[in-house]
């Protein structure tokens, strides 16, 4: 279960870098680079619930709960295994890494506790409330006359906003009763968080491969994603991971392209 908090980490890193939300010490990480992250993020949201994950990568402070000095004097060597982790996502790792990267990315369900509680196959998926019967049936028969009848899929968090439409991009919420010229689905927050189309697909990398999912829309045309899912355009298909022959046979050029 812990491999499946370790690829929510490393898809959400991948989304922020891929919409260029991340510092550079991050999207070219260094072993000073992450030293001098760790400091910057510390000193702008010291939040004590990340004491556990902190203590884990950079053991006891002497003095209290102050990691400051402990990151200021940490031997950088030991970054290493972490730019291993976010350069190769299928490399065994420690848990200490995963828990340092989220907290430095700020994922949100962080450490794999909470994640474990809020989203770890016991319970609802972050933001989805277990509904009760009545509250089921209603939001059924939102959905239902939403989508002219056909339920896509029963995945909503009964709010303001418990369906979501494809813009091209990103998936955005919306409320069921609001006109629009979309196809609504039920809201997946999945999928509104970690699903996005890549707009520019010349910044791959073969680190990227198996991580980034690809529709193929016909022999000269592909669309890459961030994340795995339904194909936002035809929701009866899965997007597939990138494989090393689609990043050479549609990345690669586009690369040389844009180099010209």
């Amino acid at each position: 279960m812990f491999d499946d908090y370790k690829k929510e980490v490393l898809d959400f890193y991948l989304v922020r870098k891929n919409e260029g939300d991340l510092s550079l010490n991050l999207i070219n990480p260094s072993p000073a680079k992450l030293r001098d992250e760790c400091l910057m993020v510390y000193a702008e949201r010291p939040i004590p619930s990340d004491n556990s994950a902190l203590r884990l990568f950079f053991n006891q402070p002497p003095n209290g709960d102050d990691f400051s000095d402990c990151i200021e004097r940490i031997d950088i060597d030991r970054f290493r295994p972490l730019i291993k982790l976010i350069n190769e996502p299928n490399t065994k790792s420690d848990a200490k890494n995963t828990e340092l990267l989220a907290w430095l990315i700020n994922f949100e369900l962080r450490p794999y506790q909470v994640w474990k509680k809020s989203n770890g196959g016991k319970g609802p998926k972050p933001g989805f409330a277990k509904p009760k019967i009545k509250a089921a049936l209603i939001a059924f028969m939102i959905i239902a006359f939403a989508t002219g009848g056909t339920i896509i899929a029963m995945k909503t968090d009964f709010g303001s906003k418990p369906c979501m439409y494809w813009d091209g991009t990103n998936y955005i919420p919306i409320g069921c009763e609001e006109n629009i010229n979309a196809n609504k689905l039920a809201i997946d927050q999945y999928q509104v968080r970690y699903l996005h189309r890549i707009t520019k697909p010349d910044t791959l990398t073969l680190n990227d491969i198996g991580r980034v999912h690809y529709f193929k829309i016909s022999v000269d045309s592909v669309e890459f994603y961030t994340a795995k899912g339904d194909c936002p355009k035809d929701t009866k298909k899965r997007l597939k991971p990138m494989t090393k022959y689609m990043y050479e046979k549609y990345i690669l050029p586009q690369k040389a392209s844009s180099k010209k």
